[in-house]
């Protein structure tokens, strides 16, 4: 039964292909013969495209730790760096990337585009610097707009200097840094061959 159902399919096919008339014939050649168009930027579906680099940082040394941290952050723990990813959709690109993302030197950046038509992006940079992570003071409240000594620090290094070895343990510990935050954005907008458009905001904030 199986032989003799493909044979009957392999005869039907013939017998149409004689039976076809002349127009049926021209249409199939000039089907065949017509170019391909080229597709369109609305033809095309999706395209996304990516990497990143994850993982954990341990670090021990001698020495000043705040040296090594100076002007970058890299402390212990899980780190995400040199993400990116690449989007097309219909004639529009996106493209997002960045690196050292939740730590104090982190970067990202971001733009959508039309080409010939628009663009819009943005960007944040953080910048540390760490002077000191080793420093103390007998002041309290630091941060603050208020700074008060301990009543019995003032008393014991009041009656005698010497006593400065017993407030030394017990002083504050006080990290000196400044930090640095770096916000970019703007379009571009292409209303015609001659009229262009351009709109750009910059803020830095800094603290410490």
């Amino acid at each position: 039964m199986r032989t003799a159902a493909c044979t009957f399919l392999v005869l039907c096919v013939a017998s149409a292909s004689v039976a076809a008339s002349p127009q049926a014939a021209d249409r199939q050649t000039t089907a065949a013969a017509a170019p391909a168009q080229a597709a369109t930027p609305a033809d095309i579906g999706t395209t996304t495209s990516g990497s990143f680099d994850l993982g954990g940082r341990g670090t021990t040394f001698t020495g000043d730790s705040a040296r090594f941290n100076q002007f970058r952050d890299l402390s212990n723990g899980l780190f995400l760096d040199n993400f990116s990813t690449s989007i097309e959709h219909r004639g529009w690109f996106g493209d997002v990337w960045g690196t050292h993302a939740g730590r104090r030197d982190a970067i990202y950046q971001g733009e959508l585009t039309r080409p010939g038509k628009l663009r819009v992006y943005g960007s944040f940079q953080s910048m540390p610097w760490l002077i000191s992570d080793t420093t103390k003071t007998v002041y309290l409240g630091a941060g603050s707009n208020v700074l008060t000594i301990p009543d019995y620090v003032q008393s014991l290094l009041q009656t005698n200097a010497n006593n400065i070895s017993a407030v030394v343990p017990n002083l504050m510990p006080l990290t000196v840094q400044s930090l640095r935050k770096y916000s970019e954005g703007g379009l571009t907008f292409l209303a015609d061959a001659n009229t262009t458009a351009n709109v750009q905001v910059t803020h830095m904030d800094r603290t410490g």
